[in-house]
């Protein structure tokens, strides 16, 4: 296949994905053409869990026992012992008193920023930050100060 870094913008949206493994994803013009592997940055599988052998089969246990749902995240069905159990374990590993956990990336950040910064409090934020960042300062009702990508003496401007 083509190295991924000789694609052009034009190549690249005659592209599909052709196939998925963890965090690479196989880029063809077709289904039936050569295919290109690439890093996929828009996953949050950073770690290939979901292909993981191990994972899968936990996975499958559990789904057995408590079943699934599209209720969405654990604020809105519910916690259960297995969240339970999870925290117990992950601060015991770590030694720590307690231990919360989410279930989505997206759902930390946006949840987190907003239980640390409220309305009346400033949050400087780069502008190229991803939308689960621009959720959470929005829901904080903070006021927010955008500087250019990386721009270091914007931000000092900024404070």
């Amino acid at each position: 296949g083509t190295p991924a870094s000789t694609f052009t913008d034009k190549a690249m949206t005659d592209m599909q994905v052709v196939g998925r493994s963890g965090h690479y994803i196989d880029l063809a013009p077709s289904t039936t053409a050569p295919a290109t592997r690439c890093i996929d940055y828009c996953t949050f599988d950073f770690h290939s869990l979901s292909v993981h052998k191990d994972v899968s089969e936990v996975a499958k246990t559990a789904i057995r026992v408590y079943g699934v749902g599209s209720a969405g995240p654990r604020g809105f069905y519910g916690t259960i012992k297995p969240h339970f159990d999870f925290e117990n374990n992950v601060s015991a590993f770590l030694g720590a008193e307690n231990t919360a956990l989410f279930s989505y990336s997206f759902a930390t950040i946006s949840t987190v920023i907003p239980t640390v910064a409220s309305r009346g409090d400033e949050i400087l934020v780069d502008e190229a930050v991803g939308i689960p960042i621009h959720q959470g300062v929005t829901l904080s009702r903070a006021n927010a100060k955008y500087y250019r990508h990386n721009d270091m003496l914007q931000l000092e401007e900024l404070m």
